[in-house]
């Protein structure tokens, strides 16, 4: 339990944190295409760590399994962006998202004992709806500007 409280506290903190960071950046370039992308990822990363945190301090079953899926694919995709570019800039974002993982499972035992629910519930739930097309969104976009900047895409 202290482990979900702590996850949920670090959640907030961060997502707070990037949107004011997407707020400042896009006051202060507005006029440069790219950085307003930016600014829309760090809306969306902090409206999904804002929602997950909400899920996750009220125990709710589908904000364990969604930060599971959501800390494993990021931590997938920062290794892979690490084996593209051979930079040693995403060590510190693997860090917090295993720290993140390494929360998560530590606390799963009371997101296990709770009563099955099907899934099609937690759609009418908002925060997993926010979470859900938001999470889609920010690898979409996350995914075209990669694919921009590698020349998958011609320019």
């Amino acid at each position: 339990m202290k482990s979900i409280e702590t996850l949920a506290r670090i959640l907030r903190f961060f997502g707070w944190l990037s949107i004011v960071l997407g707020f400042i950046f896009l006051i202060g370039h507005k006029f440069i295409s790219l950085a307003s992308i930016s600014s829309i990822q760090l809306f969306l990363d902090g409206l999904i760590n804002l929602c997950l945190a909400h899920g996750l301090s009220k125990e709710e079953k589908w904000a364990w399994y969604s930060g599971l899926v959501i800390f494993s694919l990021g931590t997938l995709s920062i290794i892979v962006q690490f084996f593209f570019r051979l930079s040693f800039e995403y060590i510190f974002p693997l860090f917090f998202l295993i720290f993140f993982l390494y929360l998560l499972i530590k606390g799963r035992q009371i997101f296990i004992e709770q009563p099955k629910e099907k899934i099609s519930q937690w759609f009418h739930t908002p925060y997993f709806v926010v979470v859900v097309v938001g999470t889609i969104l920010l690898y979409l976009i996350t995914g075209g500007i990669l694919a921009y900047l590698y020349g998958w895409i011609p320019k």
